[in-house]
């Protein structure tokens, strides 16, 4: 999320000095510098993976650091890459990935959210699948900075999971921000050709644009992790766990 939010307060910045809130205040228009933003989004979470989180953790002499990949070998004992591990207690945080639907296929002029960070320039145009809150984030940050963009929300409304006033208000301010949204829909099919993509929708309505972000959902990382040899009960969205967290393995 830390991208993310960089990226919305870069686009707040310009946004207010473009439209200022208080009548008294003249806009202005400056230059930004479009073809660094993404670089500069990836220094900044570079320095800060560095700052807080690598350099912090040397300094726990009760800490050790494993890098590599894990699986339970059973309930109380794992392997990350070669070198077994005891524990009394084991705590899951293996976070989540973009969902992608199986006629999607991530590359080229097609990203997701954990790829649109690899960009060089803010696209000129951009169609996201998906209207929950990762896709509007990014969709209005990118609509501020100058891209056109439309969302295609396969429900009746955009951010499903919240209220319907709230989705409503929601709505408004995107349309407000020039930001284009198609509802009960779903994309089809799609074409690369010329540096761009064309989009087909299920009821037939073709789009173009320079990239496709796919934001439909996330799922949890469990597929490798040994959850059958420790115990741990899980379903195809997410680990089983009661009110205080704890799985079916009582030490996980």
């Amino acid at each position: 999320c830390v991208p993310s939010k960089i990226l919305l307060s870069i686009a707040d910045t310009l946004h207010g000095m473009k439209k200022p809130e208080n009548k008294l205040i003249h806009g202005v228009y400056p230059e930004i510098e479009k073809e660094n933003v993404f670089s500069y989004i990836r220094e900044i979470i570079k320095n800060e993976q560095k700052s807080k989180y690598s350099d912090v953790l040397k300094n726990y002499e009760n800490m050790d650091v494993f890098q590599g990949d894990a699986r339970f070998l059973s309930g109380n004992e794992i392997d990350v890459s070669g070198t077994r591990i005891e524990f009394y207690n084991s705590i899951i945080s293996t976070g989540s990935r973009p969902h992608v639907p199986e006629n999607i296929k991530i590359g080229g002029n097609v990203v997701t959210s954990d790829t649109i960070w690899d960009l060089n320039d803010i696209p000129e145009s951009v169609v996201i699948w998906g209207s929950g809150s990762i896709s509007v984030e990014i969709g209005q940050a990118l609509s501020r900075l100058g891209c056109t963009v439309t969302i295609v929300a396969r429900s009746d409304r955009i951010l499903k999971k919240a209220s319907p006033d709230f989705s409503k208000i929601m709505e408004d301010i995107l349309i407000k921000d020039g930001i284009r949204i198609l509802k009960n829909s779903s994309v089809e099919k799609y074409e690369e050709r010329d540096g761009m993509i064309k989009i087909n929708l299920h009821d037939g309505t073709e789009i173009r644009a320079e990239k496709l972000l796919v934001a439909t959902g996330r799922i949890p990382n469990i597929s490798d992790l040994g959850l059958e040899n420790a115990g741990v009960l899980y379903k195809k969205d997410g680990i089983l766990v009661d009110s205080q967290l704890r799985t079916s393995n009582s030490r996980i």
